[in-house]
């Protein structure tokens, strides 16, 4: 086996990370990975099968709107990117997952156009609720 030191220089950047594990038989499932960086807010979900020393993972990569970080916005923006993990360990294999990606733009589509709509709704009623109270 191969083993490389640690370069004090390079580091991976995030604020936050946190999950959850239900290990049954060998495998360890995960529904709320959560990684928060300053360039990037991830989020995943499967299992890894510790006894077959496989994993079938997918991990969602979103962009941030901003570059503050740690004290920064939650709001992200862009497509999200579903990239599956899967197979053994010494093999692993990278996937996008494209059915997710066009399912997640398709969501992002329709929030914006309820957010459109309920502003208009509430314009509306401003506007008519006026003429009332004379």
């Amino acid at each position: 086996a191969q083993t490389q030191s640690a370069n004090k220089e390079e580091k991976t950047d995030f604020s936050e990370l946190k999950a959850t594990f239900k290990v049954h038989n060998g495998v360890a499932h995960n529904d709320d990975l959560s990684l928060k960086s300053p360039l990037l807010r991830l989020t995943g979900n499967g299992d890894i099968n510790i006894g077959n020393d496989s994993i079938n993972y997918l991990a969602k990569a979103t962009l941030a709107k901003t570059l503050e970080g740690q004290g920064g916005k939650e709001s992200v923006g862009g497509i999200t990117v579903p990239v599956r993990v899967s197979g053994p360990f010494t093999d692993l294999k990278y996937t996008l997952d494209f059915g997710a990606m066009v399912g997640e733009a398709a969501r992002q589509k329709i929030e914006a156009k309820k957010e459109e709509v309920k502003t208009r709704l509430q314009e509306q009623l401003k506007g008519g609720l006026k003429g009332l109270f004379k």
